[in-house]
């Protein structure tokens, strides 16, 4: 594996921006992608969920935006979207 993709698994020198210590961290990039993935999916989901409820799209309607357009309007729904109260006792 290390001849084909020599970058999919190393060890990286990193230095902390508080104390100035390099340290090596190792880095599987087979795990990150997965999870970067994961993370995606359900991105995705909560997304669509909240395009459709909000302005009654389809799902094929929704997934043909471009990613950046589909956030934009997430997030304009989500700016108007009425904060729950906070009792304080």
């Amino acid at each position: 594996m290390m001849e084909v993709a020599p970058v999919v698994d190393l060890d990286l020198q990193v230095r902390c921006p508080e104390c100035d210590h390099v340290q090596a961290v190792h880095f599987d990039i087979q795990t990150y992608l997965l999870s970067a993935l994961s993370a995606e999916r359900k991105q995705l989901a909560w997304e669509v969920h909240r395009l459709a409820v909000a302005y009654g799209w389809g799902l094929e309607e929704i997934l043909s935006l471009p990613r950046g357009q589909r956030r934009m309007y997430v997030a304009l729904i989500e700016a108007e979207a009425p904060r729950p109260r906070r009792w304080s006792v």
